[in-house]
């Protein structure tokens, strides 16, 4: 006799099913008090899919999840709700592409203008014919990164300025957020509104679990007749 195979649909939703039970949906603030969207193991506390912006904000920077770190203990467990852009390694990887694109528009800009002056080599790397030869500028570039792990707020996404050092948004008090948001040109009651929004992010952590259908198998009952 055939040994039995689940329908293909019944080993999907079983996968589905597993996931459901062993991962879950997180916010995790980073050093600039921004949220990102996730699912993380939940033996690990490690994420699982693709990290996003939480939130409504846009992340200028495009932020690739290889640069998005959870912070550990000293023992190793991840600190919970929280994640880390990693700047500094960041910096490290595009300055090798950068500097290689620097010599591509010195070589081209010395093969294009046999003379030029210091100004004009300043030019060079707005230059359109140099750049139809090195390619565009690698984005970002390592000046800008500096510029955001230095608070830079149109570079973060942010509507409001922000140091590395500031208290987390977490942690502010319903003053300290309105003064904050206030400082922007937002009105009170747009500060209120956001300051609702904030509380109840916070007091969910964590999204809904997956509803699944019911997968046992209907069962006909068998009617007596007389």
């Amino acid at each position: 006799m055939p040994e039995y195979q689940a329908p293909a649909n019944y080993v999907h939703l079983d996968r589905v099913a597993d996931q459901a039970r062993d991962r879950r949906g997180v916010r995790l603030e980073d050093q600039f008090g921004r949220w990102w969207g996730t699912s993380i193991e939940k033996s690990t506390g490690d994420p699982c899919c693709g990290i996003s912006p939480f939130g409504g904000w846009e992340d200028p920077l495009n932020t690739p999840n290889a640069y998005l770190l959870v912070p550990k203990h000293d023992d190793g467990m991840p600190i919970p709700g929280k994640i880390r852009v990693a700047f500094p390694e960041w910096i490290a990887s595009i300055k090798g592409s950068q500097d290689d694109w620097d010599k591509l528009i010195e070589v081209a800009g010395r093969i294009e203008y046999k003379n030029y002056t210091p100004a004009d080599r300043a030019e060079w790397a707005e230059d359109p014919i140099l750049l139809r030869h090195a390619g565009p500028k690698p984005y970002p570039t390592v000046e800008m990164l500096e510029k955001a792990m230095g608070g830079d707020r149109v570079l973060l996404g942010l509507d409001y300025n922000v140091n590395p050092g500031m208290a987390q948004a977490a942690d502010m008090t319903y003053r300290e957020f309105v003064q904050d948001v206030m400082t922007d040109g937002k009105s009170m009651a747009a500060a209120n509104r956001l300051w609702k929004e904030h509380r109840a992010f916070l007091e969910e952590d964590e999204i809904g679990e997956i509803e699944l259908p019911n997968l046992e198998p209907e069962v006909e009952e068998e009617v007596t007749v007389g």
